[in-house]
């Protein structure tokens, strides 16, 4: 593929943005000059088997008369047949997977015939090792390459496999055709047709088309693992009417190509014809009734008697039979297959040609779309339209596939159906409720929906959460939710509302680049959080985003921008999307927010309906696709002004700025002298209380969180890390506007507009108000209530959190208010309180230098969500709270006005201000909440005032119809969870509250499931269990040890009760489990292994097992041979593809857990227990010192404060290695999954990264093969160099000479070097030893590692490499064992046919035999010996690429000193090349002739040389 790419679109367009300088030039992602227009796909499904039988034709126009082969991607399927225009043609398959599954299917003919076994990379092979895991990688190549180029933003794409080279006849000869006839020219025939449509987007750009090409391709797919899945089959135990197949595509560029050979990219979108042949009912799975047999015949005449049975119907209605109930139980197999496709207005049934026991269902797609979004899905499918959901229709009798009406998209009469399993239905009306109100508004806002239907179907087993396809959705059933549950609503609502928006963008319109994908990705959120907004309301929508821009500025710390990402390829959208999902939307919502600022912009309401009407006429980048160049162009067409800062700022930059506000009231001039300072973000994110989950600073303990970051973030930190990249530091200064709001005193608020453009911007505000403080006296009445007194200047207004303010209830519940100073002080103020970016138009952190009393205005007065949430957080992250901080925080927690997620962070922010210097006056606020909403009122006597409200907890019946009521129910228990002493204890009252809520907890009387709550209080005792110091405690009856037994006695009660009664998805369960592996990782109880294997077996639940297996990985699994022994082969021969895959994630995990924390020593192999010096940990990075101290082997890690993210990630790589590296059950398992078939591509990606983690890449590579024509090896001194005639000679110029021809081909794809570093410079060594007839080639590298970065494969390399031939030191001349060494070297910066320096290259994998351009570095070596030269080339297949390049033998001086070592090495290269030495009386004589050694019987008669490739 090109280098480089182009960012605009074709000329043709009329909205061709301007050239900007992020510009780069206009290319064509085509690797080949030819486009298809048509793809006919037929396939033929065998459920039983898993396998399908397909056939595919492709019509191709070629744009060039000089095409002599045409490549296709093609991967892990089995070619049969190729033709081009009906006639047989030769074709190759360069598809490495197939060597994984020759191994599991020996028998294959398919596979015997077409592919070659390389024993060499077999898992038992004595060639390689797991040290050479990138030599293994890199056959793959370039499914696992490395394509990021941080340099180069716009080179940054998916490379094309090209798998399958189809070589063309060479009698074809490709004529010019017009392109305007072909849309009824048919390529085969050459005869009018309206079949072969030729769509706009296959002629974009094409200015010559020659003769059409049709490809026909037989093949077939076994048991995949990758783009197309089977739920179900012979050999596993799932129910048949369970059984079905699906597509699936979370992985861009190899999904597609998995199941049908096609070009599987972007820019290539044909149009597609689709046959699907399936069995016609459950019954028919797996049996063949070819028309004429009996089998056939039998079917016919069992259809006939059905038939007749429904005509006498209703006569037979008072006859039953005594075997009526078994009739029943087989009724299900008479169920029949639907087909659900991406079009269902088009798609039509066919009969089977031969069997009757199948049928054809076809459908076409002339929408130009590309493979990746070409999906179908068989199975025993249940189905209802989901236009009208919700009304008494819906409730009929289940829709068949073709229900609903065609009709123009995005109408309501567009078809609009979904598809389940039987059994699901109330939990799909429950699920996708909101879906045709979802579609409606998606259609008014921003066009018309781009296909002509849309279906969605529920997959049990779908290894992602969503699969996203033209027309059609396959969804994983674990989304749906009954109407008994609550906690699941918002997270499914929005992830099938995302599922829908993507239709528009990301699969209709498509990213022009891998980083393009933010603005899909952004576009379809943007158009997904506008729909929930109207549906939830705009306080929960200014609330997430407000959460999630606090989000954002934790993570965006060193990470690189939106538009130049590093990625892992292949990449897969459900894992490698999550901060661009984060973010994406984030920055159109503020873009919207500044481009809505003048009267004359609508905003992203008109760009993105801009963008879809130009996808829609073609006028984008290859029809359809998207650039971030193209997006800027046309928000500033919309926008009326130029937005280059904004796209600067948010795009091609990374971090967020930190706003720190100061303001000063001059009485003098009448101004407000204000001042802003952008400081640049915190360095690291260890420095600083951010929070990685669902809360912020002050919802949850930052500790854990970061840490649970850390562990889920591993293994990209750690790629990042490998490759060399570096930590993006933020030292860009953020432009543009920025709103203040000032709240005057008569309650006017202001608005001014300020232009931030330096560092510090310093300006003044005019005050608009008469200056005269309005003081605000009250009267008490006789019951002590403030009444708020008239005055003409003065409105009586309600204000939020005014409850409690009586002098009675202030006394009940120990409230205080401000101080007299502090209220002469408010008195004296000149406003109310100050607002920075009051039109959330920033993502940032804004600190306003501005009083407490400021901040209690702004918090009961001002109506926005965002400013309520600022005001709660002020007060919860004062360092010395007032007595009035508790107050406001309360108020705010029991006052129902307020929105919950502030109620909710007003409860977290009283559990931060308790501690023991206050008397934990939080904490009892929060008992006493608790208490009054939930519980009894009941009085329990003891001696602390904490304990008497603990131990009197006695919770109401639970009632669930109040949703808000219900998130504040869960989260006080948490923040009870979080209260810690001086010592990081967790108070005693807080163990006994908790215990009682969980002991007395009652769900009998409630209509909603309560399983997630009792999650929550069971993950709170963990914590408090967790945190409770037990081993400062050794009191045996001890108070604290007496409720942590009642404690895990709860626990283990509601553990043994789902089992009984399960929970929804055993959420009870997996908690459970969890919470006592944290406890058994602790020490404070014992979790037996027998316990976690029973467990992971197949019977228990995903979420189970998968937890389970987390349990016996940490808790010592991964230092054990046989437990790791288990878990991967649970993983392998599982049937579920989503556990597979989940597996691998969770030892992934379990290594992050490993490396930052530690593993027990509990069940250790021998190994483990060696000297570590012994052990010889050379693969460390950096030095000894770079290595995490864990404490206890299990506790959290001790690390200085401080220290960076990328110092933390190499210690984590080095605890690695020196703990885990040495295991050999490791190391046996780890390599034997790499050359496994069982493991999908994207869990091989998983396992080759976290390899290049745990072993260091060492270069080498060992080969036997025959001795070249039976010839020796002569190597002959030509000349001798003498400098000093009293110094023996040090080196000689050699030649060598060899009658034969001895060719050795190397693949030196150098890693990346730094740019401060020397030149990469290889050394290759010729080597021969005394009494072995072999060759030894090394290949080093000596560049020096700068600091932090991973130090080449050897161990001491030096710069400029010189070879010194020591004589041993022996005692006796027997013991010497001559060699000599031949070197020649070259530079690969300054060896290039153009004579110019290659640049830094981007960090790939080696791969044995790589075609290149002259520009690149010598590749191949030839030893040319019948020549007497060695030759370097680029390409194998180009001589004037070739260079001479002389060869020097350097022999240390102590040798020539040594006669008798001299004579020795003479007499003993008789069966080895030999050495003819000069020396200086010897000059100009021939060289001595060698007798024939007589060869030995047991020798075989040709002798073997080894070449010993070490790098």
């Amino acid at each position: 593929m090109p280098s480089s790419i182009g960012d605009y679109p074709s000329v043709q367009s009329y909205a061709t943005p301007r050239k900007s300088k992020h510009h780069i030039g206009e290319f064509d992602y085509s690797s080949q000059p030819l486009k298809v227009a048509l793809q006919k796909v037929t396939v033929d499904i065998n459920l039983a088997t898993q396998t399908i039988d397909g056939e595919t034709e492709i019509t191709v126009l070629p744009l060039s008369p000089g095409l002599r082969v045409i490549k296709l991607d093609c991967r892990a399927i089995q070619i049969r047949e190729v033709f081009v225009n009906n006639k047989r043609c030769q074709y190759m398959l360069n598809d490495f997977l197939q060597n994984d599954e020759y191994q599991n299917d020996l028998e294959n003919e398919t596979l015997r015939n077409n592919y070659k076994f390389n024993e060499r990379y077999d898992v038992a092979s004595e060639t390689i090792s797991i040290e050479q895991h990138h030599l293994y990688r890199g056959k793959f190549h370039p499914l696992f390459s490395d394509n990021n180029d941080p340099d180069s933003a716009s080179t940054v794409s998916i490379e094309e496999t090209e798998n399958l080279t189809i070589v063309l006849p060479e009698n074809l000869k490709l004529r010019l055709h017009d392109p305007n006839a072909l849309s009824t020219i048919s390529p085969a025939t050459g005869k009018s047709t309206h079949n072969t449509p030729i769509t706009a987007n296959s002629l974009a750009g094409a200015e010559r088309v020659y003769t059409p090409l049709t490809l026909k391709i037989v093949y077939q797919v076994k048991s995949p693992k990758e783009g197309v899945l089977f739920h179900g089959g012979l050999h596993t135990n799932i129910p048949k009417e369970k059984w079905c197949c699906y597509t699936s595509n979370s992985d861009l560029g190899c999904s597609a190509s998995s199941w049908v050979p096609c070009i599987d990219n972007f820019q290539e979108r044909p149009a597609w014809e689709v046959s699907i042949s399936v069995p016609k009912t459950i019954r028919d799975i797996g049996e063949t009734k070819i028309i004429g047999t009996k089998e056939a015949e039998l079917a016919m005449r069992k259809r006939n008697l059905m038939e007749n049975d429904d005509d006498d119907a209703e006569n037979d209605d008072a006859q039953e039979t005594e075997d009526q109930a078994q009739l029943d139980d087989s009724a299900y197999l008479d169920r029949e297959f639907v087909v659900v496709c991406p079009d269902s207005v088009s798609m039509k049934e066919f009969p089977h040609q031969i069997d009757m026991g199948k049928k054809i269902i076809g459908f076409q797609f002339h929408n130009p779309s590309a493979a990746h979004h070409i999906g179908f899905a068989v199975g025993a499918f249940e189905s209802m339209p989901i236009l009208k959901l919700g009304e008494d229709d819906i409730f009929s009798a289940p829709a068949t596939a073709d229900d609903g009406s065609a009709g123009e998209p995005g109408t309501s009469q567009m078809p609009l159906n979904v598809y389940y399993m039987p059994g699901r239905k109330a939990e799909v009306l429950n699920t996708c409720l909101f879906l045709p109100k979802a579609l409606d508004f998606y259609s008014n806002e921003f066009g018309s929906f781009p296909f002509n239907s849309y279906s969605l179907v529920f997959i049990d087993d779908l290894p992602a959460t969503v699969c996203g396809f033209a027309g059609l959705t396959i969804a994983n059933t674990d989304l749906l939710y009954g109407p008994n549950l609550i906690e699941p609503m918002f997270e499914a609502t929005e992830t099938l509302a995302v599922a829908l928006s993507q239709q528009y963008s990301g699969i209709n319109v498509l990213p022009y680049s891998l980083n393009d994908v933010w603005c899909t990705i952004g576009i379809s959120r943007y158009m997904a959080g506008q729909y929930l907004r109207r549906l939830y309301g705009w306080n929960h929508f200014k609330f997430q985003t407000k959460k999630r821009s606090d989000l954002v500025c934790d993570l965006d710390i060193g990470k690189r921008p939106l538009a130049n990402q590093l990625y892992r390829f292949p990449v897969n959208e459900a894992h490698d999307f999550d901060f661009i999902n984060l973010k994406a939307p984030l920055v159109l919502f503020i873009l919207d927010r500044r481009m809505t600022k003048t009267d004359k912009s609508f905003g992203l309401s008109r760009v993105i309906p801009k963008v879809f009407l130009q996808a829609m006429s073609g006028d984008l980048i290859s029809g359809n696709c998207l650039s971030t160049a193209h997006f800027q162009h046309v928000c500033e067409k919309v926008a009326h002004n130029r937005l280059e800062s904004f796209f600067q700022n948010w795009v091609h930059n990374s971090g967020t700025p930190v706003f720190k506000v100061t303001q000063r009231f001059n009485k003098k001039r009448m101004f407000i002298e204000m001042g802003i300072r952008q400081v640049p973000s915190r360095d690291d994110i260890s420095n600083h209380d951010g929070d990685f989950g669902l809360r912020d600073r002050s919802s949850m303990a930052s500790a854990s969180s970061k840490q649970q970051h850390r562990v889920s973030n591993f293994l990209n930190d750690a790629s990042e890390v490998l490759s060399g990249e570096e930590s993006q530091q933020n030292s860009h200064v953020f432009t543009g506007p920025m709103t203040i709001r000032i709240h005057e005193a008569d309650g006017t608020p202001y608005e001014h507009i300020v232009d931030i453009k330096e560092p510090f911007t310093k300006f003044d505000i005019q005050y608009n108000t008469k200056y005269k403080r309005l003081k605000r006296p009250s009267k008490k009445d006789e019951e002590g209530v403030a009444t708020a007194v008239k005055d003409d200047d003065l409105k009586s207004v309600r204000m939020l959190g005014d409850i409690l303010s009586s002098q009675k209830e202030m006394a009940e519940w120990g409230l205080q208010g401000f101080t007299e100073e502090e209220m002469e002080a408010r008195s004296g103020e000149a406003f109310e309180w100050i607002r920075a970016d009051a039109d959330f138009e920033w993502l940032c952190r804004i600190y306003v230098n501005q009083p407490d009393y400021m901040y209690q205005s702004q918090l009961n007065q001002d109506r926005d969500v965002e400013a309520q949430l600022d005001s709660v957080r002020f007060f919860s992250n004062a360092l010395k709270p007032s007595s009035f901080y508790f107050t406001a925080l309360l108020r705010t927690l029991l006052d129902s006005r307020y929105y919950f997620g502030v109620r909710i962070e007003a409860a977290f922010g009283l559990a931060k201000l308790s501690n023991q210097e206050n008397g934990f006056k939080g904490l009892k606020y929060l008992l006493v909440v608790f208490k009054t909403l939930f519980c009894y009122d009941t009085k329990v006597s003891a001696k602390d005032a904490l304990d008497q409200i603990a131990l009197g907890l006695l919770p109401l019946p639970n009632d669930f119809s109040n949703f808000e009521d219900l998130f504040v129910r869960e989260a006080i228990p948490e923040a009870l969870a979080t209260v810690r002493g001086n010592e990081g204890e967790i108070p005693l009252a807080v163990s006994r509250a908790l215990v009682n809520v969980l002991k007395f907890n009652d769900n009998s009387a409630n209509d909603f499931a309560d399983c997630f709550y009792t999650s929550t209080l069971v993950s709170c005792l963990s914590s408090v269990i967790l945190n409770s110091k037990l081993e400062t405690d050794e009191t045996e009856n001890s108070p604290l040890k007496k409720v942590l037994s009642e404690a895990l006695f709860e626990i283990d009660r509601l553990f043994k009760l789902d089992e009984w009664v399960p929970s929804y998805h055993n959420t009870v369960r997996t908690t459970v489990l969890s919470a006592k592996l944290n406890m058994a990782r602790k020490g404070i109880i014992n979790l037996p292994f027998d316990l976690c294997l029973n467990y992971s077996k197949s019977e228990s639940s995903r979420e189970t097992r998968l937890v389970a297996i987390e349990s016996i990985l940490t808790l010592g699994g991964l230092r054990n041979a046989a437990l790791l022994k288990y878990i991967f082969s649970v993983m392998k021969f599982d049937t579920s593809h989503s556990f597979r895959d989940a597996g691998v994630g969770v030892f992934i995990k379990s290594l992050a857990i490993a490396a930052l924390e530690g593993v027990p020593y509990s069940v250790d192999d021998e190994e483990f227990y060696e000297d570590a010096e012994e052990s010889g940990h050379t693969n460390l990075i950096g030095g000894a010192d770079d290595v995490i101290v864990v404490e206890d082997a299990i506790n959290p890690l001790k690390s200085r404060r401080g220290v960076s993210t990328h110092s933390l990630v190499i210690r984590a790589i080095n605890t690695l290695r020196r703990d885990l590296s040495i295991g050999k059950g490791l190391r046996h398992e780890l390599w034997t999954s790499l050359h496994s078939c069982f493991f999908s591509v994207h869990s091989k990606r998983e396992l080759f990264d976290i390899i290049d983690v745990l072993y260091q890449a060492y270069d080498k590579f060992s080969v036997t093969v025959d001795r070249p024509m039976q010839k020796k090896l002569a190597v002959v001194y030509d000349k001798l160099v003498v400098k000093d005639p009293a110094q023996p000679p040090t080196s000689f110029f050699v030649s060598l000479k060899l009658q034969g021809r001895l060719k050795v081909q190397l693949a030196t794809t150098l890693k990346r070097a730094p740019v401060a570093a020397e030149p990469v410079r290889p050394i290759i060594k010729l080597k021969t030893r005394d009494g072995i007839p072999k060759v030894k080639l090394e290949l080093k590298h000596t560049t020096d590692s700068p600091s932090g970065q991973v130090p080449p494969a050897t161990k001491t390399t030096p710069k400029v490499p010189s070879v010194k031939l020591k004589a041993p030191t022996v005692k006796s001349v027997s013991e010497v064992r001559p060699k000599f060494e031949v070197k020649f070297k070259y530079s690969s910066g300054v060896i290039s046919s153009s004579n110019a320096a290659t640049p830094k290259t981007k960090r790939t994998v080696d791969f044995e035999i790589l075609r290149s351009t002259p520009d690149t570095p010598l590749r191949y070596v030839k030893y040319m010996l019948n020549q007497h030269k060695v030759v370097l080339s680029s390409d194998e297949f180009r001589s004037d690429t070739t260079m001479k390049v002389p060869v020097t033998l350097k022999i240390h001086p102590a040798i020539l000193r040594a006669e008798e070592y001299r004579v020795r090495s003479m007499a003993s290269l008789e069966e080895t090349p030999s050495v003819k030495r000069r020396s200086s009386d010897q000059a100009g004589k021939p060289p001595m002739k060698k007798q024939k050694p007589e060869e030995s019987e047991n020798e075989p008669s040709v002798p073997k040389i080894r070449l010993k490739l070490k790098f």
